[in-house]
């Protein structure tokens, strides 16, 4: 009997519910929903991954970089600059990032 090992990189990026995430590398993009406030994308081989999320008139972009087939997690918030328009989850989740005070 034969065994063979599968590996592959599973990317966790957390992020508003309902924002649009996008991953590209070296002309290579793969995108998806964030539901429940995360989303998960596979992906083909390692190098420095562009993580942009987008979510209205609101995005935020982190550059991942991806050196071994593995499990990687991120945190992407989306927030607005005017301190009004954003909700007190956001607010909380912009001050735990260090983004505001």
């Amino acid at each position: 009997m034969k065994s063979t090992t599968v590996a592959f990189i599973r990317l966790n990026v957390t992020t508003k519910t309902g924002a649009i995430v996008n991953v590209s590398l070296e002309g290579k993009n793969y995108s998806a929903v964030a539901t429940g406030g995360s989303a998960t994308i596979y992906l083909p081989s390692k190098g420095n991954w562009t993580v942009t999320c987008s979510s209205g008139s609101l995005t935020n972009s982190q550059v991942v970089a991806i050196t071994a087939y593995s499990t990687y997690s991120v945190n992407i918030p989306l927030y607005s600059a005017t301190f009004a328009d954003n909700s007190w989850a956001d607010i909380q989740t912009a001050t735990q990032a260090g983004l505001a005070a």
